[in-house]
């Protein structure tokens, strides 16, 4: 009864503050006050906002409850059971909010007042032609979507594939409210989902976590806080880093933190800050008093829960009225807000543009890395130098591919692109599986025995299909080809100039595709060297013929790329989209060339160590290399 009481007054606590904070911040944004012609009167004005609460609140709990479900939930026990029940409930939850944002954007971009007669046909003239009004909808069909799937959902796959549609849930409103006025549109379009995402795993984790507890056995509770205290902490990182982006694109200059939309920003900095705080001592004290059954351990627990519940209430009430305040005005400069940079070759290498979502990529990525590398040391094991070199060697030219020169121009220059997908198709991924993560990962993690997803189940996962493809002598090349495809010759090349994130998805397209290519033809178990050589033969072949198809239809290809921002450098030869294929030729074939070269060089029968071992065999379906020591 008494851990009712506590979920009772944690959920009261997240709705109170959330519900105080909202009316606090929209009174002092004075977004509340109806402009001169407005005629949809106070309903619509104040319950806009709070039912964006309302989904943010109960897509969270959607989200946080799937996250624990399958990762750190045993299938079967009652924990898992009462944590899908409130992910069903908060489904139904966020369809209704859903529905209710819908209805009350149209009367405020139509400017009419609740159930006005003179809505008619301007209503699904909405919902079907403006952009607006498809997001909306499309919000409400990803929810309901979610909410008949997790009502179905049985096994681990699909909860799984649940989690991502209700993921994709939260993104058609967040591209309409908060990332609608940045500076540089495009960047904090990235910088507010990422944001978005890190808090509903956060808030939602924690609301389930307490939900959930009496159902957990008292010798698994230190288990499963540790386990969400993980994600708590990646949220964190992801927040803050996303939240620095998305409000500089807002705010531009230091002044304008003076404003009212500063002042919001400023009170969800402070909130932020105060959950640090707050999960510092979950992580550093509480758990540790579960783990020795300390007799205070669950009351302390419960009681900085719903502290941490109350502030991430407050920061949500905040964000609701943030996303209804106009940020300060921005000059549209350059394609899609983006400040149009001086073109030559210090710029190139001197400035930066930074790309939350890959900046936090290749942080993740380097950390989780070089903490493999010291516990695998501190238990007196070693581990080659050179595959540390070449991780981080990897990681740092994505780094740089990503949030330096290149992508300071890509979405200006064609030549650019190209250079940015040669590069992240084959250069990066050889690095990278030359580092042997998987091999990393099946030395360092240990293996889940409860039925729930952990970090090396996931990494298993993700490699059996790669690994499954890169053993096949044609495939390889044929990935390489529809990459190329698709990042160069379909919408998403004109989508990767226009918005964030289609360069994103145009990398991860690249990224994806050559790290498939590197391990069929990095020395390891599966292809023979005669085959390896005809992968990177093929591949070769491939990437010539797509140089040559752009270098000729160049022109026409740099219409979406160049010419959209008005010829700015004029005719100097540097910029002419003709480069790009000299460029996709040069820096792919740089990185075939070093391929062959270590093909040549090694046996194909020795193994490298670069795939995930076959440990659980079962798991892969393949025969991959065995562990390697040094």
């Amino acid at each position: 009864m008494r851990i009712m009481g506590t979920t009772r007054t944690a959920l009261v606590a997240l709705v109170g503050a959330g519900l105080l904070a909202l009316t606090f911040a929209f009174t002092l944004s004075r977004a509340a006050e109806p402009a001169l012609l407005d005629r949809t009167g106070p309903l619509v004005i104040w319950g806009l906002p709070m039912a964006k609460l309302g989904v943010n609140v109960a897509a969270s709990v959607v989200i946080g409850a799937l996250l624990l479900a399958v990762t750190a939930l045993s299938p079967g026990t009652p924990a898992r059971r009462r944590a899908l029940v409130l992910a069903r409930a908060g489904a139904v939850a966020w369809s209704a909010c859903a529905l209710v944002v819908a209805i009350l954007t149209f009367q405020t971009v139509a400017n009419l007042p609740i159930l006005s007669p003179e809505a008619g046909d301007a209503l699904w003239m909405f919902f079907t032609i403006v952009p607006l009004g498809r997001a909306t909808v499309a919000a409400v069909v990803l929810a309901a979507t979610t909410a008949v799937l997790v009502f179905t959902a049985r096994s681990r796959a699909t909860l799984v594939l649940t989690g991502v549609v209700a993921f994709a849930g939260t993104v058609p409103l967040v591209l309409n409210s908060h990332a609608a006025g940045g500076r540089g549109h495009a960047d904090s379009t990235v910088a507010v989902v990422l944001h978005v995402a890190g808090a509903s795993v956060w808030l939602g984790g924690l609301l389930v976590l307490i939900a959930v507890r009496s159902a957990v056995p008292a010798d698994q509770r230190a288990t499963l806080v540790r386990r969400y205290s993980t994600f708590a902490l990646a949220a964190f990182i992801v927040l803050a880093v996303s939240g620095v982006v998305a409000a500089w694109a807002a705010l531009g200059t230091w002044s304008e933190l003076f404003s009212a939309y500063g002042a919001l920003v400023l009170a969800k900095t402070a909130a932020l800050g105060l959950l640090f705080l707050c999960g510092a001592a979950q992580r550093l004290v509480v758990v540790r008093a579960l783990d020795r059954r300390a007799p205070s351990a669950g009351r302390h627990f419960a009681a900085l829960v719903v502290v941490e519940l109350t502030i991430m209430g407050a920061a949500s009430g905040v964000a609701a009225a943030l996303a209804r305040t106009t940020p300060p005005a921005a000059p549209d400069t350059g394609v899609d807000g983006a400040l149009l940079p001086v073109f030559g070759v210090v710029p190139a290498l001197t400035q930066w543009r930074i790309d939350p979502l890959w900046l936090l990529v290749c942080g993740f990525a380097a950390v989780l890395y070089l903490g493999g590398v010291r516990r695998l040391r501190s238990r007196g094991e070693g581990w080659p130098v050179r595959r540390s070199v070449l991780w981080l060697s990897g990681v740092a030219l994505l780094f740089v591919v990503t949030n330096g020169g290149l992508h300071m121009y890509q979405g200006f220059l064609l030549s650019a692109h190209a250079a940015t997908q040669a590069v992240v198709l084959a250069v990066v991924p050889l690095l990278l599986v030359g580092g042997a993560p998987g091999t990393l990962i099946e030395r360092t993690v240990e293996p889940r025995r409860d039925g729930t997803l952990g970090a090396l189940e996931v990494a298993r996962s993700l490699a059996r299909p790669a690994r499954w493809i890169s053993t096949r002598p044609h495939l390889p090349t044929l990935v390489v080809a529809l990459a190329l495809t698709a990042t160069l010759a379909s919408p998403l090349q004109r989508y990767a100039a226009l918005a964030e994130a289609g360069y994103s998805l145009s990398v991860i397209a690249a990224l994806a595709a050559g790290t498939v290519f590197a391990l069929a033809v990095v020395p390891a178990a599966g292809l023979s060297r005669g085959d390896r050589l005809f992968a990177i033969t093929g591949a070769a072949i491939v990437i010539g013929a797509f140089g040559a198809w752009i270098r000729a239809q160049a022109p026409g290809l740099e219409e979406v790329w160049f010419r959209a921002v008005g010829n700015p450098w004029g005719d100097a030869p540097a910029v002419a989209p003709e480069w790009a294929g000299p460029l996709l030729w040069s820096i792919a074939g740089l990185g075939l060339a070093a391929a062959a070269v270590l093909v040549t060089r090694r046996s194909g029968a020795e193994p490298d160590g670069t795939s995930l071992p076959a440990a659980p065999a079962p798991a892969f379906g393949v025969v991959v290399a065995p562990r390697v020591d040094a």
